[in-house]
């Protein structure tokens, strides 16, 4: 049985947010929520926009160095489709991202704020487990409302502060959120699942 305990209860976020609109005067961000969770529970995150698949596999080389150890959870932030996340034209798989990653996720939490990302397959998102090491995957498996999914991130993001083990964190998300994860169709998964 793989490990499914995370080093620390607090769990700092490293997010890379891309552009929700091609019209760059509309401001959606989920920034404002990471800045709630600082505010209210101390919950330090690092935040950057990305544009480009360039942009995205150099902050996600440099989220694996050891200064960012303590950033627990990987939020992608992006539109998606199943399997990948849509970077301005183009679109990056869980495959290609877990190459570029293999080996470097050891001990996080990833999560993919993103339309139907986690919609395929459990062996599929089982396998980007193993080849990146992360303990768990997380996200949505249906078209989500932006609003609406970013407060249940708010509240998956906050339960994690007090659990250690993945599988008490997805129990309390299906006891406190039953209805609103299944609406949008969240979904976590683990090695030992």
């Amino acid at each position: 049985m793989a490990n499914v305990i995370t080093k620390s209860y607090k769990k700092d976020i490293f997010c890379i947010e891309g552009h929700w609109e091609k019209d760059m005067r509309k401001t959606d961000s989920i920034q404002p929520a990471l800045k709630l969770l600082n505010l209210n529970m101390g919950v330090k995150f690092y935040y950057q926009r990305s544009a480009t698949l360039e942009e995205i596999a150099h902050v996600s080389l440099e989220y694996s160095k050891k200064k960012y150890s303590k950033y627990i959870i990987y939020y992608y932030a992006f539109h998606g489709l199943p399997n990948s996340i849509q970077v301005g034209n183009k679109h990056i798989n869980l495959e290609e991202l877990a190459e570029r990653l293999e080996g470097k996720l050891e001990g996080k939490i990833i999560h993919f704020g993103c339309c139907q990302t986690l919609g395929i397959n459990k062996r599929r998102l089982t396998n980007f487990l193993n080849k990146t090491g992360a303990l768990a995957i997380s996200g949505y498996t249906k078209d989500i409302d932006f609003l609406r999914s970013t407060t249940l991130d708010i509240l998956y993001f906050h339960t994690c502060q007090f659990w250690q083990d993945i599988r008490k964190i997805e129990s309390e998300m299906n006891k406190l959120y039953r209805q609103m994860s299944k609406d949008l169709g969240f979904r976590i998964v683990y090695r030992t699942q």
